[in-house]
């Protein structure tokens, strides 16, 4: 595209009349100055609802506390006066058991589908 060039009159006029200068301002503007309150508006409503999604996910997590101290929830158990176990109440039925009482077997498949980098990792 070829530059435009312009007449001294115009050069004159320009340099000597603030609202000359002024009408050139809008010309050969982009569409983001062209459109600057459609694109601030749109810039807004983006940083929002980015907002709104960080606090809603936020919102699910569990504390630090809970993280460090898990209270898993663990089987009620009824005994007798002897000692017997009579019944157990759960919403979900786990029980706590050693890590040596669990089959080797079993510890390798849960490695196994570990990353690479399971042993380096604290």
């Amino acid at each position: 595209m070829a530059k435009k060039t312009y007449s001294s009159e115009e050069m004159d006029r320009y340099f000597n009349d603030p609202s000359y200068q002024r009408s050139f301002l809008g010309r050969g503007k982009g569409f983001l100055n062209r459109n600057r309150k459609l694109v601030l508006g749109i810039s807004i409503f983006i940083i929002a609802l980015l907002a709104w999604y960080g606090y809603y996910i936020a919102r699910g997590l569990p504390s630090l506390d809970e993280l460090e101290n898990p209270r898993p929830a663990l089987a009620s158990k009824v005994y007798a006066e002897d000692g017997a176990v009579l019944d157990q109440f759960a919403e979900q039925n786990r029980t706590r058991i050693e890590l040596t009482k669990l089959p080797q077997g079993l510890i390798d498949a849960l490695i196994a589908t570990e990353d690479k980098d399971f042993y380096t990792q604290w």
